[in-house]
């Protein structure tokens, strides 16, 4: 282990950037996981779609859009408010602004998980930017060495 920590020390400028863009992973992972499980999700979907219902039996469209405005940032209401804004007209622009609501949701739920793919490369790129000198017999790790000869 202390062999380890040794390596990272010594060659710090090759292990910076792969602890930065792990620690980059962390945070948006830990967001992710935050906006995923707290902030999108609906406390009670099937009350919220039930109160919906009886809204919409009743033809109280402007009622069941100003619930759904209650709950503005979930991505499930707005979806849903869409809809019910364009209730008077033909049914392919319903469909039509549904596929628009249901993209713009799914890019924000999506936001930011570029930057994971992101930062993984990056420290591939920045190690292979560094110099490093080839691995010799005894430097090479000890499943390299079997077999290994220089010429």
């Amino acid at each position: 282990m202390s062999n380890i920590f040794k390596f990272c020390i010594e060659n710090f400028s090759h292990v910076f950037p792969i602890l930065a863009s792990g620690a980059l992973g962390i945070v948006i992972m830990v967001e992710r996981w935050v906006a995923l499980t707290r902030s999108y999700p609906l406390a009670s979907l099937d009350g919220f779609f039930d109160r919906l219902r009886v809204l919409i039996m009743r033809d109280q469209i402007n009622d069941a859009i100003a619930l759904c405005e209650r709950y503005r940032g979930k991505p499930a209401a707005r979806i849903v408010r869409e809809g019910l804004m364009r209730a008077h007209q033909p049914e392919s622009l319903i469909e039509s602004g549904l596929e628009i609501a249901a993209s713009e949701a799914s890019q924000r739920i999506q936001s930011r998980t570029a930057f994971l793919a992101c930062s993984a490369r990056s420290w591939v790129l920045s190690s292979r930017l560094r110099p490093s000198a080839p691995p010799t017999p005894n430097s090479a790790p000890h499943y390299w060495r079997k077999g290994f000869q220089l010429q």
